[in-house]
């Protein structure tokens, strides 16, 4: 069906076409409207998606995240064990094309190729997302330091705390 749109991503770059299908017929192909929300935060992380056309978008609290493109991996968190919540909302952009992931794909114990793929893209992608946290929380701590009263601030306006900071980046209350 989408063999020919699997080896066109990245992600499958070298992949036979053999591993291709055979990963396919793992899957459940899905076809994504405009508006559709595929994940919302809160929800038991039971399954995951691979993109494979169209453009969706992630967000917390209303607040744009960032957007998913073709190839990329969403509600991975569904892979990685039983009871996870999911983080953020996902919803569709633009008419998308996915796979669902079966709910554990990566312990097939299958040589094949494409399954390899998707496990290290999904290693590639958290270390991605560990990195962007570490540099926005090391941001949040350099900005905590003890400031010089400025001649602009108000002396009976307290500086935000790190926790408000920290709320605010991460979307919390």
């Amino acid at each position: 069906m989408s063999q020919h749109r699997l080896s066109a991503l990245t992600v499958f770059r070298g992949v036979p076409e053999a591993d291709l299908q055979a990963f396919e017929a793992l899957c459940t192909p899905v076809h994504l409207g405009v508006g559709h929300v595929i994940f919302r935060a809160g929800e038991v992380a039971d399954s995951a998606m691979l993109l494979v056309s169209g453009r969706l978008v992630a967000s917390v609290g209303g607040r744009e995240l960032g957007e998913i493109h073709p190839g990329e991996l969403l509600g991975e968190l569904g892979l990685l064990g039983r009871g996870q919540r999911r983080s953020a909302d996902v919803s569709v952009r633009e008419p998308s094309f996915a796979l669902l992931l079966p709910p554990n794909p990566l312990a097939s114990g299958d040589r094949n190729l494409a399954v390899v793929a998707i496990e290290r893209h999904l290693l590639a992608t958290l270390a991605r997302r560990i990195r962007r946290t570490n540099q926005a929380l090391s941001s949040v701590w350099r900005d905590d330091s003890p400031a010089q009263p400025s001649a602009a601030a108000s002396p009976s306006t307290p500086a935000p705390s790190l926790r408000s900071r920290l709320a605010r980046l991460f979307g919390g209350a």
